[in-house]
């Protein structure tokens, strides 16, 4: 099969893109240039282009444009500092800047900005596809997905409602689009209303004034957490207090809440179940995100995200809608004492005896016959 038809079928399989879409045939050209670049003296050079479904404008793409033939966009566009810019036409463009523009949460603000798919490979060889939902990257033979940062705030937020929302997104960010793709892993704790003081055995950063919601604080976050272990605590405003710390649990935390995954994961699930003024963003070296709060994850990278459950149910078979029924109770965990919301799932006909347990302990707390029980956690702050 020949190389082009290859790369075709791997982005229809792989959801990378709908073949019915305007740019599909640009699209599938650019990604073939991606993964089989021409090389140099032995180099394979950085790329980075942007495909779209009609000529770009100065407004869109952010940058100078330069009209020239497609040939020579290649050549000029390295991913960072200069972009081709292509459409169906033979023509292209070439977007530059004064700038570096290669970090990956930099990169998703382009292509959101261009409204179109933007293909990048970076010194590593690793190429990337962003999308307006999610990053597509190849490996080893395969596109994997990543979502962006913002599909999960919903989730965080439904956990822990008191979290100021700018503070979030930049935390997120910082984790999905900074750190982990660079194989960082740390533990960032988020401090929320009348949390207590971080703990004095860290390293005292207050006074650089770094904050998790400035972009161009990025990189330099990251070059300080590549080189020290231990927690990060971050103020409710998105500013860096300190790091280095290593977080401390109770043992009533230790009874309730066994081992999971590695020590930042369980030592961040026993320290959010102790102090409920905080949440975490724990950052695995292998690339995983994982957020706690009150002592259970309320979600990770690798989720699919589809919508609730009942209205995702209902979408599959719309002439049995009237038959999808859900409502959400308030719950108390008897063992942990945790604040939930139970969704209770009801698809009539297709009823069996159900069982919701504690994301935290694994406690039973709401029986039915039903479709599905989901409890999740609400956090509570104490008044003191």
């Amino acid at each position: 099969m020949p190389r082009r038809d290859q790369v075709k079928e791997g982005l229809i399989e792989w959801q990378v893109v709908d073949k019915g879409a305007p740019s599909f045939e640009t699209l599938v050209d650019e990604v073939e240039y991606a993964l089989f670049p021409p090389k140099h003296e032995g180099e394979v050079p950085t790329y980075g282009c942007v495909v779209l479904e009609k000529a770009p404008s100065s407004e869109e793409a952010d940058g100078k444009l330069k009209k020239v033939s497609r040939e020579m966009a290649r050549e000029m566009a390295d991913g960072i500092a200069s972009f081709a810019v292509v459409g169906k036409s033979k023509y292209a463009h070439v977007a530059l800047f004064a700038s570096a523009n290669d970090e990956e949460s930099r990169l998703i603000e382009l292509a959101n900005k261009w409204k179109g798919f933007l293909v990048h490979r970076n010194g590593k060889g690793v190429v990337r596809v962003f999308a307006k939902q999610a990053i597509h990257i190849y490996e080893a033979g395969e596109w994997l997905i990543r979502p962006h940062a913002e599909s999960v705030v919903s989730d965080v937020i439904t956990a822990a409602p008191q979290v100021i929302i700018n503070t979030l997104d930049g935390m997120l960010e910082l984790a999905f689009h900074a750190l982990s793709p660079a194989n960082v892993g740390t533990t960032l704790v988020l401090c929320l209303k009348n949390a207590k003081a971080a703990p004095a055995d860290g390293i005292d950063l207050s006074s650089l004034g770094l904050n998790v919601c400035d972009k161009t604080h990025i990189p330099a976050i990251r070059s300080l957490l590549c080189r020290h272990d231990g927690a990060v605590f971050v103020a409710p405003d998105g500013k860096l207090l300190s790091m280095g710390h290593h977080l401390q649990n109770s043992e009533r935390s230790r009874e309730i809440i066994p081992k999971v995954g590695g020590t930042r994961h369980t030592s961040a699930k026993r320290f959010t179940f102790d102090e409920p003024r905080v949440i975490a963003v724990v950052v695995s070296e292998d690339g995983p995100v994982s957020v706690f709060s009150d002592g259970a994850k309320v979600t990770e990278l690798n989720q699919t995200f589809v919508g609730g459950t009942a209205s995702y149910l209902a979408s599959l078979v719309p002439e049995k809608a009237q038959d999808v029924e859900t409502y959400i109770t308030p719950e108390e965990c008897p063992k942990c004492g945790k604040h939930l919301e139970v969704e209770v799932v009801i698809i009539y006909g297709l009823r069996e005896p159900e069982t919701g347990e504690c994301p935290v302990c694994g406690e039973t707390v709401y029986r039915k016959s039903c479709w599905q029980i989901i409890p999740r956690l609400v956090k509570r702050l104490p008044s003191k």
